[in-house]
């Protein structure tokens, strides 16, 4: 069974190299508020993904961290 939506919890800090790679059900992540590093392809080829929150304090966006996914809702959030 595929996994649609994925909520992190506050205590992840950074999300590695391929993390989430090929997971092709996966809809709609919500990032930890205290996440600060997503590493090269974490989301690669995650082609059903559409939405993605995205925590405000975040430094480090790695390459291709979406590349091959289809995202249409990319949001910043402001959260504290």
């Amino acid at each position: 069974y595929a996994i649609k939506e994925i909520i992190l919890p506050n205590t992840v800090t950074k999300i590695d190299v391929n993390s989430f790679i090929c997971c092709s059900g996966l809809e709609k992540i919500v990032l930890s508020e205290n996440l600060d590093y997503i590493g090269n392809y974490a989301f690669y080829n995650c082609s059903s993904l559409k939405t993605i929150i995205i925590p405000e304090k975040i430094t480090t966006i790695s390459s291709y961290m979406f590349w091959l996914s289809y995202i249409l809702s990319f949001t910043k959030s402001s959260c504290k």
